[in-house]
């Protein structure tokens, strides 16, 4: 989901990008979506909450390339 403000013009959405509008750089992002993916489901170890971060990110504009 997009949030346009002044500092984010809605190109990507404010959790892929920092304070100032730049994109995050895509280990940041990985590892913080991957935290995310854990606190959702404990039982997720390191690998396949990475692993799972990884197919999520893929469907997204910002990190279809980095995957």
């Amino acid at each position: 989901m997009l949030w346009k403000t002044s500092k984010n013009p809605g190109v990507y959405c404010t959790c892929c990008t920092d304070e100032n509008g730049a994109l995050q750089s895509y280990d940041d992002r990985l590892k913080r979506m991957a935290q995310l993916l854990r606190h959702e489901d404990p039982r997720l170890g390191d690998n396949d909450s990475i692993a799972r971060a990884k197919v999520y990110m893929s469907t997204m504009p910002a990190w279809k390339d980095h995957v």
